[in-house]
C-alpha cells in the first residue's frame, strides 16, 4: 500500500488481522459466491479457506512432499503447481 492510500482498519472483533482490498476477475468471484452458499458462509470466508489450503499445500511441498491426486479409476496423478 502506498501513502497516499488510506490504511483500512482491521475488524476489532477479529484481533491479528489486516483488511486488504482486492481486484479478482469474474469467474473467481463466481466461484466465491457459489462456495459461499454450498457451505453457508462469506465470501470473505471462502476466500481466507482457499488461501489457507493454498499455503498447507505450500508448505508440505516447500518441505519436499509431492501432492497426489486420485482419479476415479483408482489411478494417481502427480500434481505439480506453479
Amino acid at each position: 500500500m502506498s501513502e497516499s492510500e488510506p490504511s483500512i482498519p482491521a475488524n476489532p472483533k477479529a484481533p491479528n488481522t489486516k483488511r486488504v482490498l482486492v481486484d479478482l476477475p469474474e469467474e473467481l468471484v463466481t466461484y466465491l459466491e457459489r462456495a459461499a452458499r454450498a457451505n453457508n458462509s462469506s465470501m470473505a470466508t471462502e476466500l481466507q479457506r482457499s488461501i489457507a489450503t493454498n499455503k498447507y499445500f505450500d508448505d508440505h511441498e516447500a518441505a519436499g512432499a509431492k501432492l497426489l491426486l486420485e482419479t476415479r479409476d483408482g489411478k494417481f496423478l502427480k500434481v505439480t503447481r506453479r
